[in-house]
């Protein structure tokens, strides 16, 4: 009897302990990667809106010379984001962050992400931003700017959820995901086992640069710096039809 204990005891180390032996599941390495340009890609030749940095006493020009966000979480999925579906995804996080940065100051990954084809992305942000805007004509000139990422208000700690797929952006809500925009989208992508797979992300489309885009600063207390809840932003201009970021897949 005392035996036949001994072996039950074996036996149950052995299924506690080395359970993992029968997973065979293959994993491969994701990695995220902001930049400021996509590999091998040319920059833009010159920029398109170089007209007047002053349109009245109170209203300038302006030039993003960069943002800063706060990518909180990033998380895959195999299944894919579609108009009016609702998000019951299996999502596997590949990273975390915290702080405001620079899109080109992020990169994060996983290196045990199940082999298989990827459909989406989920992005989760704080609701906070600060650009930093330089006058069309004066460039070295820099005004800070924070604020939310919807540019409606002060920023503050709240999440904004934002997917991504082949068919483009969307956001979730009561009835299901809801097309943003259908030219910021993401490419299926693979995992292989014991591979790296390297998703770049970029602001605007594939080619452009700050310059390509201005947008209208309407400083209302007139004293040559932001004030946040009494100044504002808007009349953005750019090429058209280009996306907010754009996102490419490069498979090894």
């Amino acid at each position: 009897m005392k035996g036949r204990h001994y072996v039950l005891y074996i036996l149950a180390l052995f299924f506690m302990f080395s359970c993992d032996l029968f997973n065979n599941e293959e994993t491969g390495t994701l990695v995220f990667k902001g930049v400021i340009d996509l590999p091998q890609q040319p920059l833009a030749k010159t920029a398109l809106f170089a007209g007047s940095a002053v349109q009245s006493e109170n209203t300038h020009i302006m030039y993003s010379r960069d943002i800063k966000i706060n990518v909180y979480e990033i998380w895959v999925s195999q299944e894919q984001v579609s108009d009016s579906l609702f998000d019951l995804f299996t999502w596997y996080k590949i990273g975390e962050s915290s702080g405001l940065k620079s899109m080109h100051e992020f990169e994060m990954g996983s290196d045990d992400l199940p082999e298989g084809t990827y459909r989406s992305m989920k992005f989760i942000f704080r609701n906070e931003m600060v650009r930093y805007a330089c006058y069309v004509a004066d460039t070295s000139n820099i005004v800070i700017m924070p604020g939310s990422i919807s540019e409606g208000g002060t920023a503050d700690s709240s999440f904004v959820i934002n997917y991504f797929s082949s068919e483009g952006s969307f956001s979730h809500t009561e009835n299901g995901f809801q097309l943003g925009s259908s030219g910021e989208n993401v490419a299926t992508f693979h995992i292989n086992a014991g591979r790296v797979t390297t998703v770049y992300w970029k602001g605007g489309g594939p080619e452009t640069v700050w310059t390509d885009f201005t947008f209208q600063w309407h400083d209302m207390d007139e004293d040559s710096a932001w004030t946040p809840g009494v100044d504002y932003v808007n009349n953005f201009q750019g090429p058209a039809d280009t996306p907010m970021w754009t996102f490419m897949v490069v498979e090894e």
